[in-house]
């Protein structure tokens, strides 16, 4: 599970900086319901992880219960806005309700504009930087080695989880 965690990790990053959206949410989106439900896998058999579904949120719920001595609380935004990216895994609900996709790769003091939430279209939202600091922390609550999970990667797969990435998780 965290092997393929790996790899879309990868090519999440991968697509995000490069600017291809939707597609990065949706990859990165996969990426981290991957990585926690291989920390919860050490925790939970299978019929409890395959009742989580794709539910980041829920997920995300269930990683704080059984991780309770970790400070988690601080990625709930991030988690929550991620979420938002299953719902335009496939593109009817942004065909017919539109909607706003903003990719930052760095935290910065972008605030999107208080907007009417009747009249407006959603905003898919997420700051990379966040996810990477996220995976890290995974990583270390988890006690998993990131090299031991990253298979048959090449360099170039190395390099692409590591550009432009303030939490590396593998040396530089």
């Amino acid at each position: 599970m965290i092997e393929l965690a790996m790899q879309y990790y990868a090519s999440g990053r991968f697509a995000a900086i490069n600017g291809m959206l939707p597609v990065c949410g949706n990859l990165l989106h996969h990426a981290v319901e991957m990585f926690l439900k291989g920390a919860l896998a050490r925790r939970l058999d299978r019929a409890a992880l395959y009742g989580l579904k794709h539910d980041l949120k829920k997920i995300w719920k269930r990683t704080k219960l059984e991780f309770p001595g970790t400070e988690l609380s601080s990625f709930d935004a991030s988690i929550f806005r991620l979420d938002l990216f299953e719902r335009i895994r496939y593109p009817d609900n942004l065909v017919d309700e539109g909607g706003t996709i903003q990719i930052d790769i760095h935290r910065n003091a972008w605030v999107p504009s208080h907007e009417d939430k009747k009249t407006t279209p959603r905003m898919y939202n997420f700051v990379l930087e966040d996810i990477d600091e996220l995976v890290k922390v995974i990583f270390g609550f988890a006690s998993l080695n990131p090299l031991f999970f990253s298979g048959g990667m090449k360099r170039q797969a190395f390099a692409m989880i590591n550009d432009s990435n303030r939490h590396p998780i593998f040396p530089s």
